[in-house]
């Protein structure tokens, strides 16, 4: 029986031993691998914040762009229907057409640019706040 009992003591050590060494190059690997993503963060993280707040400042521009577009393309071609006639039986001449289509998307860019002009606001003043509202709102979306 002892003889059995000293077998199986040895192999239970070798695995012991075994599972020793494979949880330390484990967690030796695991700890390399996370101080490289640490660096790799600590780098990139400055970067990653000028390019959300750069995107935020196109993006929220984007709308007061075409608003001013259309309220351009609104006047210039209300302008040249004024000049076709706005009595003549031909009321929907290209001029008039065009220049009630560009009221109407002055009318809807307008509506979307109010909407984003705090996010504008944020992005162009206070960088720092638009990323923390950024973040913010991805994890809301979690």
């Amino acid at each position: 029986m002892s003889e059995k009992t000293e077998v199986i003591t040895e192999v239970a050590s070798d695995s012991v031993s075994n599972l020793e060494q494979i949880g330390t190059e484990a967690l030796a690997k695991l700890m390399d691998w996370i101080n490289s993503a640490e660096g790799f963060i600590s780098e990139q993280a400055p970067e990653l914040a000028k390019e959300i707040v750069t995107f935020g400042r196109a993006y929220h521009l984007i709308p007061f762009v075409c608003f001013f577009i259309f309220i351009t393309m609104f006047f210039v071609f209300a302008k040249k229907a004024n000049k076709d006639g706005w009595e003549t039986p031909q009321f929907f001449t290209p001029n008039a057409i065009i220049a009630f289509v560009s009221g109407m998307l002055t009318f809807f860019t307008a509506v979307i640019a109010l909407h984003n002009t705090k996010q504008l606001f944020m992005a162009w003043f206070a960088p720092r706040l638009y990323i923390i509202d950024y973040a913010s709102n991805i994890l809301d979306s979690l």
